[in-house]
Order: structure tokens, then sequence, then C-alpha cells
């Protein structure tokens, strides 16, 4: 079938085994956006069931285009099961970040400037 590759083992004797496997590929769309003050850039992981995946499998988002995707990636387990992709940000000092969305629609990060200040006041 579309979207399968297929492995044939054994013979006439013992019977054949035919293993389809999918290999359906997804994209994931990140989004940053920033309330207060942007960085320059920041650093975004691909994670599976909460784990990071591989270091090297992350995307840097700069100053100018906050957006970008992860690419290529397999949609289902060997089992069958569907992955369940996430991600996680390398979050800026001073800012508290908010993940919404899912590996459909993709992710929309948002981060929060919560550095407070001092107003001396005399009187």
């Amino acid at each position: 079938p579309a979207g399968y590759e297929h492995k044939i083992e054994g013979d006439k004797q013992k019977g054949f085994i035919i293993t389809n496997t999918n290999v359906e590929k997804i994209k994931i769309p990140v989004e940053k956006k920033w309330v207060g003050p942007e960085k320059d850039s920041v650093k975004v992981y691909l994670q599976i069931n909460g784990n990071d995946v591989d270091p090297e499998n992350s995307i840097t988002l700069r100053k100018g285009n906050w957006k970008g995707e992860f690419k290529d990636l397999p949609k289902y387990n060997p089992d069958g099961s569907e992955i369940a992709y996430g991600i996680r940000e390398e979050v800026p000092a001073g800012y508290e970040h908010k993940i919404e969305g899912d590996k459909q629609k993709g992710f929309i990060i948002t981060n929060t400037n919560v550095e407070k200040i001092k107003i001396p006041v005399e009187k």
C-alpha cells in the first residue's frame, strides 16, 4: 500500500511472513511570540514522550523570523502507534514561557518578560 515499505520473509515450506512498515513523514511547525523585549534568538528541541530526541535535532529561531519547523519526521512507532512529539525551549533568563499547540497544528511558544524594577521614592 501507499506510504508503506514491505519485507517478505520465509519460503514455500515454512510459509511466508509479509511485514508492512508505515514510512509516512510529518513536519511540525514552531512559532515564537514575545511579551516584552525580544531576545536575538532561542533554541527549540524536539521531544518524544517528554524526552529530548537528539541535541542535534534542534532549531534556532531568530529575531526577524520567529518561525521554523522540524521536518521529515516519522509519524509512527514500530508498533503502529503514533509518535508523541513535543518541544522544549531554552527559556531566556527573566522570562516565563507557555507552549501551546500540538504536532498536527504546530506549536506556539510565548515568552513573557517577568523582570521587576525598583523605583526609588523620596519624601
